[in-house]
């Protein structure tokens, strides 16, 4: 795994010690507080998202508001992103990111996962 997309200046980066969990249900989850995922991550909070990620399994990110290349430098702290479905259209910025769209009055493309 590479961190060089996502890590930058360690002066730059966010702390990892701003990092707060809170257990989503008693079995599976958790939501992130304290983090803003448009700043570089350094390597300190990298191994604690990761080591959360495999704690509870999933992690909520609220009030995120990330382009496509932002979402795949998040996710590339995880791991290498692989597109996974090639029949879902893929954001026009960034091929490596598929959209799953719903609007008003519109069959939700998520009830096909």
């Amino acid at each position: 795994m590479t961190l060089a997309a996502s890590v930058r200046s360690e002066s730059e980066a966010f702390p990892a010690s701003a990092l707060r969990l809170k257990r989503y249900s008693p079995y599976l989850g958790a939501t992130a507080y304290g983090v803003d995922l448009r700043r570089p991550i350094s390597r300190e909070l990298a191994v604690e998202l990761r080591q959360a990620l495999l704690d509870h399994g999933v992690l909520f990110f609220q009030e995120q508001q990330l382009g496509p290349d932002e979402l795949l430098k998040v996710a590339s702290v995880f791991g290498n992103p692989l597109r996974h479905n090639p029949y879902l259209p893929s954001a026009p910025e960034n091929g490596g990111v598929e959209l799953i769209e719903s609007g008003v009055g519109q069959r939700s493309a998520n009830e096909s996962w």
